[in-house]
């Protein structure tokens, strides 16, 4: 057979063979047009990790429309607060949700004088909010005991009297202040210098972590700076304060209204 003849049947049959290649392996060199390292469909294509579909793409986790970082995550619009669902509004502690740091060990002072805390919650309730100077102001009130109702025989307190309250939707500072709650068996326990701050949810139902930090007037507690760090009160010197803090507070919607001033 001449040799010309030999050579283009060689042709012919390598053509065919590249044509019915099921994995292009003949066809799919990094010269090639289809599906190759430098080609229209390869990996630095429009399919690939630098493309529409990648990680910096409309769909994926880090900076797209969708991602944690943007609309639906943790910091979106969604979770702020409608001012009027909380205004005129009775938030009661749950004492029982709070981690107190400071005095750690108030609880047992309290049960050897026969007292729990948590059957003394308080009530706040915000008055008055502007959110675009991002103030609110919120004032607050003793309960009857074992009750989220307020106590109407107690005086209530000014929690923004000495300074307006600050007010970034959804959360929120108070303070300093001072306020008194009535123990049975004891009498007046004051807390003075005291700042609130906590977090309103989105349906107005609920302050979360919650913080109240300031110095808790003792004296009426019989030997309580034997176990606390004991210093002078703020008001007053001759009494004894101890530092409290207390944090984590989750504080409920009585659903009773606001705090009715009581002198």
């Amino acid at each position: 057979m001449p040799r010309r003849l030999l050579f283009s049947l060689a042709l012919s049959f390598l053509f065919l063979l590249g044509c019915n290649d099921p994995n292009g392996r003949l066809g799919d060199d990094d010269d090639s047009a289809t599906d190759d390292d430098d080609a229209t469909d390869d990996d630095d294509a429009t399919d690939d990790d630098d493309a529409t579909d990648d990680d910096d793409a409309t769909d994926d986790d880090d900076d797209a429309t969708d991602d944690d970082d943007d609309d639906d995550d943790d910091d979106a619009t969604d979770e702020v607060v409608d001012a009027n669902l909380v205004l005129g509004q009775s938030f009661c502690t749950d004492w029982s949700s709070a981690n107190i740091t400071e005095p750690a060990n108030i609880g047992t002072l309290l049960g050897l004088a026969g007292v729990s805390l948590t059957d003394y919650p308080i009530l706040v309730s915000p008055t008055a909010i502007d959110e675009m100077a991002s103030t609110l102001e919120m004032i607050g009130a003793p309960t009857q005991i074992q009750t989220c109702t307020q106590d109407l025989t107690l005086s209530t307190f000014d929690l923004t009297s000495t300074s307006t309250g600050l007010f970034t939707n959804p959360t929120f500072s108070v303070g300093p202040s001072s306020m008194t709650l009535n123990l049975q068996g004891i009498g007046g326990l004051t807390f003075e210098s005291l700042t609130i701050e906590g977090r309103f949810t989105a349906d107005g139902q609920q302050i979360v972590e919650g913080v109240l930090t300031g110095m808790m007037d003792v004296t009426s507690l019989t030997g309580a700076c034997f176990l606390l760090n004991c210093s002078g009160c703020p008001s007053n010197p001759s009494n004894d304060c101890a530092l409290f803090n207390a944090e984590d507070i989750v504080f409920n919607n009585n659903g009773l209204g606001g705090i009715t001033p009581v002198p």
